[in-house]
């Protein structure tokens, strides 16, 4: 365990990761971390959360908009193509491993559309960040810097 706290905070601070200049990183940082908790979390509880209405892919839409989200989030963190690129392959993985660990468990089910559901969400995030999209968190803490000056 100390071992990834290691890892994440070489992350945080390895000057290869260019970062947008961000009053709040560190917020946002453990933000985009917590929501990564959240996706192993879902991906690996025993009953898998239901999904309504239910359709026959339902769930993939859910996998393809958890991977759009955090490639968005973590491109908005990080403006360097290969820092992207690293978060991109990195989701891609987590994706492939999450699959892996639920078909070898007994309760949820090993499935190829899911990883493709996965992998398509961290392209569109991909793609969403060569937008002007890639500095919402900027225009954020720029909107809440005027609001807060108001008061």
């Amino acid at each position: 365990m100390s071992r990834i706290v290691c890892c994440l905070v070489h992350i945080y601070y390895m000057s290869f990761f260019e970062r947008q200049d961000l009053k709040w990183f560190s917020v946002w940082w453990v933000l985009g971390y917590g929501w990564i908790s959240l996706v192993w979390y879902l991906s690996l509880m025993s009953i898998p959360p239901e999904m309504y209405p239910d359709y026959a892919f339902n769930d993939k839409i859910g996998h393809f908009l958890a991977y759009a989200w955090l490639m968005f989030w973590f491109g908005n963190l990080y403006r360097s193509l290969p820092a992207r690129l690293i978060f991109a392959g990195l989701f891609i993985l987590m994706g492939i491993s999450l699959e892996i660990l639920q078909g070898m468990g007994q309760v949820r089910q090993f499935e190829y559309y899911d990883m493709l559901a996965n992998t398509i969400g961290v392209l569109i995030g991909m793609v969403m960040i060569l937008m002007p999209l890639a500095n919402v968190l900027v225009w954020v803490e720029g909107f809440l810097k005027i609001s807060y000056d108001k008061k």
